[in-house]
């Protein structure tokens, strides 16, 4: 219950961001591992039909990829073939601690000028793959509305976006 009020508060604050003066991009880099990414291809595919070119890479390509503008990463701390030691280094020791104890926990959690300027990521991360699956699937609809924009929502601009409403989801 906690966690979907501050899913709800996220969410708020992503709708209330302003667009930089910067070109819009419909491009997001998605890094997860062999357990996450098929888990969540349904999401994945709704990105793909929404317009927005998505290239979905392992953490062994993560080095090419790390100053793309917009980066979402499948999994938390633990998870295999690398992306858990991508995420490890940006997920806070509570957060980490409470994906591990909390069998229900998901955490959406976002950063700006990461490993580039004008950069954002996202992690989406669970207790087991269906936690991670579900934040990214209860943010998705919102992704595709900042990205693509319509009435309510502004376009995504490359640059520093406060995505913090995802949170909320």
């Amino acid at each position: 219950m906690r966690f979907s009020a501050i899913l709800a508060v996220a969410l708020l604050a992503v709708l209330a961001i302003t667009a930089s003066s910067q070109p819009a991009t419909k491009e997001i880099t998605i890094i997860a591992n062999s357990i996450d990414l098929p888990y969540n291809a349904g999401n994945i595919n709704a990105l793909k039909a929404a317009n927005i070119q998505v290239t979905t890479i392992t953490s062994a390509d993560f080095q090419q990829h790390r100053n793309d503008p917009l980066i979402l990463i499948l999994g938390g701390h633990h998870a295999p073939e690398g992306v858990g030691e991508i995420v490890a280094g940006l997920i806070e020791e509570s957060e980490k601690k409470e994906l591990e104890t909390n069998l229900l926990a998901q955490a959406i959690r976002t950063y700006n000028n990461t490993w580039a300027p004008n950069q954002n990521v996202i992690v989406f991360a669970g207790h087991e793959k269906e936690q991670t699956g579900k934040a990214f699937a209860a943010a998705e609809p919102t992704l595709v509305q900042i990205i693509n924009g319509n009435s309510s929502t502004p376009t995504y601009q490359a640059g520093p976006v406060d995505y913090g409403q995802l949170r909320n989801c």
